[in-house]
């Protein structure tokens, strides 16, 4: 995941990653923990988020990633 500041990210409706964010669910308005700059804009890697446990919040089908 590349992000700028904070994400929160939720496959089906189920949170499976977040970074540098509290709350839950987080406050629309809420602050960041620290800043944190996107890193492939300038050559840099995305962070990875391992998933636990996929296969019992995917759907055979269409899933939705928000």
């Amino acid at each position: 995941m590349d992000y700028d500041d904070a994400f929160v990210a939720y496959i089906n409706g189920n949170e499976v990653a977040r970074a540098n964010i509290i709350g839950t669910p987080p406050a629309y308005n809420s602050e960041t923990i620290a800043d944190h700059e996107a890193l492939m804009y300038s050559g840099g890697n995305p962070e990875r988020f391992m998933i636990a446990n996929f296969n019992a919040i995917l759907n055979e089908g269409e899933n939705i990633l928000t």
